[in-house]
């Protein structure tokens, strides 16, 4: 059973794959990345180094071991736990927010003490005003990004959840999360605004089978 991991770096990508071949057959832009044999501390840094470089559009590592790539990335970055979902309405509309200039949607990070499910269903309430009237589906996506935190490289792990709730609530954006909008949004208008996205949230939401 082959697996890849996506870690995004800004807009770029990090793979980390146990088969560079089987993942190029799949994902054809992955041709010109450039590539490592094995995930190393060494290897993780030389990639972040150069995917902040211009003509550096993703790199691939090729690591057999899922557990060595994951004590290596542990070992250089800080890890996050965070959750979020893709929330329908029963006219199929999609709970979007709008944060720092982009379309969004609604996550945020773990709490001390609370599962997963019960974070990601919290932060749709908390960063959009809706009520507790969330029905809280499958696991959809997992999502990975590096970021800078007060001087530390930090890796943040989102679980994404598909959600339901049944009616088209008001809707109140958290300002104090920098969210300026919160809308529900037809899914013909969705791929405009992930024109205006992040990658990782058009993979989510690809998931669903928008794109």
């Amino acid at each position: 059973m082959h697996y890849s991991r996506k870690i995004y770096f800004d807009q770029k990508p990090l793979i980390l794959t146990d088969d560079i071949d089987d993942y190029i057959r799949h994902q054809a832009e992955a041709t010109t990345y450039s590539r490592y044999e094995g995930a190393t501390v060494a290897h993780i840094r030389m990639a972040q180094e150069q995917l902040a470089k211009n003509e550096c559009s993703g790199i691939v590592i090729k690591e057999s071991n899922y557990d060595e790539a994951d004590s290596a990335l542990q070992s250089v970055f800080t890890s996050v736990i965070a959750a979020g979902g893709v929330v329908h309405t029963p006219t199929n509309k999609i709970l979007m927010i709008h944060r720092r200039g982009v379309w969004d949607l609604p996550k945020g990070k773990l709490d001390e003490g609370e599962s997963i499910s019960e974070c990601a269903v919290r932060e749709v309430i908390e960063e959009t005003g809706i009520p507790d009237d969330i029905d809280l589906g499958e696991e959809l996506h997992r999502s990975y990004h590096v970021y800078s935190f007060k001087g530390k490289d930090v890796l943040k792990t989102t679980y994404w959840f598909n959600m339901r709730v049944s009616a088209e609530w008001p809707l109140q954006p958290q300002a104090e999360e920098d969210i300026t909008e919160a809308v529900w949004m037809e899914k013909d208008k969705l791929p405009e605004a992930l024109n205006h996205s992040w990658p990782t949230i058009r993979e989510v939401l690809a998931k669903t089978g928008i794109k």
